[in-house]
């Protein structure tokens, strides 16, 4: 079965939830963990896959609203340097429910790439659960 965010919808909507809880001390570590080659070659690859335009929309649209809420909550960037950290902090975090909703089209590693910084955070574990590469959900929420 999926629904809007695909056969992965259960860890997407899991992970949408946790990420409520992010600290505003965890975005300068986030963004500097995610700053190599490898991890633009991820996104890259994460912003390949093809979505149903339904599908995307939905998941673009629940991106914006994580961000929205934890930028209500952190403080406002008054320098430029601020604003550019949390700009880049926000696109990872765009990322990383897009590499949710990609699984298991993408590989785990790639997934991990983007993922890892905020879930290491959020003590979310989702490499124990999720979708067989055949798109059955196995596993339970972590």
């Amino acid at each position: 079965m999926t629904d809007r965010y695909g056969d992965n919808h259960e860890q997407v909507e899991s992970f949408l939830d946790v990420a409520c809880s992010l600290q505003f001390e965890f975005v300068e570590p986030i963004v500097a963990e995610t700053r190599s080659q490898e991890v633009r070659d991820a996104q890259d690859a994460l912003f390949a896959v093809r979505f149903s335009a339904a599908r995307h929309s939905a998941v673009e649209s629940a991106s914006r609203t994580l961000v929205r809420t934890l930028r209500e909550e952190f403080p406002t960037p008054t320098t430029a340097a601020e604003r550019v950290v949390l700009n880049s902090f926000t696109g990872m975090l765009n990322s990383a429910v897009f590499a949710f909703a990609s699984r298991p089209v993408v590989g785990d590693e790639t997934v991990g790439l983007v993922v890892d910084p905020f879930a290491s955070r959020l003590g979310f574990e989702w490499r124990s659960w999720g979708v067989s590469v055949n798109g059955d959900l196995e596993g339970h929420r972590g």
